[in-house]
């Protein structure tokens, strides 16, 4: 919530980047639906990546910890799974006894070259595998699933807790504000830079929305896929490979596909070439991720400027405004070129690979001082827009036609 608050476009930014890889996704699955004579759209590639499918291994408990275990393996997800029932109720998830020990051999023979993929590891240690379209893809080709499930548009329906009406009816309300906002600069009454400040989430919702609207919503049930043996140390290392990456923070501990993540889209050329077997797909999604990142923040900073002649309490305010707004707009781009600046002449034409060249000093005092700067800015813009409230203009409490637009107010 804080960091939606904070920072609009970064949310924004994830939905396009996954909207874009379930569509590639779909046309895939789709091809692979034909061959297994099943139904397939776009809202079964969403409900794959939001945890519907599920692979239910046979229950075969793991015995005593193996000696190969370590600090970051799926005995101490076990655990952290232990603390968690408590709180949320018995989950479905154990270890597995042909699983776990391949697992821990791998992350042992990895050696914290990929954390994160350490992490992707340990939950195939257990008896169910949560699969995102992705790796729902793979699991298809290399033969893991002998079939796509098979689940029609309406079974999807009912699983979900919202519908087009709910979608349709926020894209309205913020069709509302763009139209009342408009209204008042025609008629040249000044606005609030409250109002402002919510154009710029606004217009952030409203392009989410408009992906999201094949998207099911809080679905809570899976489809079980029950398998009918154990899986091999390379069907293990493959799914892991493949793996959703965060686009921020979350707990070790996931039995479930994340919401914070970007899911990466299937890259035929890598399968058939083999080059997952040493890079994530999801890496192939970063400059998509980096453009969205920076037009987003150009469009969310820029509409902040529409407030550069607003009523402010003091003429100091004003100007951190005009300067917090252009920091918003171009910090983002500034840390983008030079990220990929930097990594150009690190690799001088080739192939970067994820962790091969570390971030140094100077390049990390650069995006640490950028973020504090992007997040002081926004920090202020959203304290501002509330204390302007109290030294309004009285032509800005004048309403206009555009009241009468049904909408909530």
């Amino acid at each position: 919530m804080l960091i939606t608050l904070v920072v609009p476009e970064g949310l924004l930014c994830k939905t396009v980047v996954n909207f874009s890889a379930a569509r590639l996704n779909t046309k895939v699955l789709q091809d692979l639906a034909d061959d297994d004579d099943i139904e397939w759209s776009l809202s079964h590639t969403f409900f794959a990546d939001m945890g519907g499918f599920v692979l239910r291994f046979p229950s075969e408990v793991a015995g005593p910890k193996p000696p190969s275990y370590e600090w970051y393996n799926a005995w101490d997800m076990k655990r952290g799974v232990s603390r968690l029932e408590p709180k949320y109720g018995e989950a479905a998830w154990r270890l597995h006894r042909t699983h776990a020990p391949l697992v821990s051999d791998q992350i042992e023979a990895l050696q914290d070259t990929f954390r994160d993929l350490n992490s992707t590891l340990c939950q195939f240690g257990g008896h169910t595998w949560v699969l995102t379209s992705c790796q729902l893809i793979l699991a298809r080709k290399i033969g893991l699933i002998e079939r796509l499930p098979s689940l029609t548009i309406d079974d999807i329906t009912d699983r979900s807790k919202g519908d087009l009406f709910v979608k349709a009816s926020a894209l309205l309300q913020v069709t509302w504000l763009v139209v009342e906002l408009l209204v008042r600069a025609v008629l040249h009454k000044p606005s609030s830079p409250l109002e402002i400040m919510t154009l710029s989430f606004a217009a952030c919702a409203f392009v989410m929305y408009l992906l999201l609207i094949k998207h099911p919503k809080d679905v809570t049930t899976p489809i079980y896929l029950d398998m009918g043996k154990s899986a091999s140390p390379d069907q293990i290392q493959m799914m892991a490979r493949v793996r959703p990456i965060e686009f921020w923070f979350s707990p070790s501990v996931r039995l479930s596909a994340p919401n914070n993540v970007v899911h990466p889209s299937w890259n035929q050329k890598m399968y058939d070439n083999k080059l997952f077997e040493s890079m994530n797909f999801s890496y192939e999604e970063r400059p998509l991720m980096a453009f969205i990142g920076v037009v987003s923040s150009l469009v969310v900073g820029g509409l902040h400027l529409l407030a550069w002649n607003s009523q402010f309490p003091t003429r100091t305010e004003a100007i951190l405004w005009k300067v917090s707004s252009l920091l918003t707009a171009g910090v983002p781009l500034i840390m983008n070129m030079v990220h990929w600046l930097y990594f150009a002449v690190k690799t001088r034409g080739g192939a970067w690979k994820p962790n091969e060249f570390p971030i140094g000093p100077r390049i990390f005092t650069l995006y640490m001082t950028g973020s504090m700067l992007l997040i002081m800015s926004r920090l202020f813009l959203i304290v501002e827009a509330f204390r302007s409230l109290y030294y309004l203009s009285p032509e800005t409490f004048l309403s206009t036609w555009a009241v009468g637009i049904p909408h909530v107010s």
